[in-house]
């Protein structure tokens, strides 16, 4: 199991790295915090860098044997493995579905993660398509982010520990 917070490392796009460190070495609880950010429908945990808007900080939590990430339940009251959300009624005739899918490489050094939305109205099918796919380079902790419009970005991530309160379900085998 490895938890990731990754970042774009610009002086002007904060947080940096550094950032992200001095963050957590003041605040003990801050990567508990963000795990269990918005789980119990609460506003999620926000971060002021000095930015116009407030950073929302994320953090993978990635099994490095199965290739899947977690989320916190707040009714298992621990770390699951994600599901996608049940589709969303926009109205009398669209819903809204997103997909995730992750995988590792055959050689088990990158997880990808590929994240999918869509819409579907009765009438007319399925519109408005959107995949972004990342990659994380699970050696050198980089991320490669690619969105539709193919125009990929990179982030440096920074490894973080499971906070000794937060119990992990892990899959149940067949």
């Amino acid at each position: 199991m490895i938890l990731l917070e990754c970042s774009e490392d610009k002086k002007d796009t904060p947080p940096t790295i550094e950032q992200i460190k001095k963050a957590t070495a003041e605040d003990p609880d801050r990567v508990k915090k963000i795990l269990l950010s918005g789980a119990d429908g609460s506003e999620s945990y926000k971060e002021d860098y000095g930015e116009k808007n407030p950073h929302y900080p994320f953090i993978w939590v990635i099994d490095k044997q199965l290739g899947i990430d977690y989320e916190y339940s707040n009714f298992e009251e621990a770390m699951v493995p994600y599901q996608d959300p049940p589709p969303e009624k926009e109205g009398a005739y669209d819903t809204y579905y997103t997909s995730a899918r992750t995988r590792l490489s055959d050689d088990k050094k990158i997880f990808i993660s590929e994240y999918k939305t869509w819409r579907k109205n009765v009438l007319l099918g399925e519109y408005d398509h959107s995949t972004v796919i990342e990659k994380i380079n699970l050696e050198t902790l980089k991320m490669e982010f690619t969105p539709d419009d193919d125009d990929k970005t990179y982030q440096q991530c920074v490894e973080h520990k499971m906070p000794e309160s937060i119990k992990v379900n892990f899959p149940k085998s067949n």
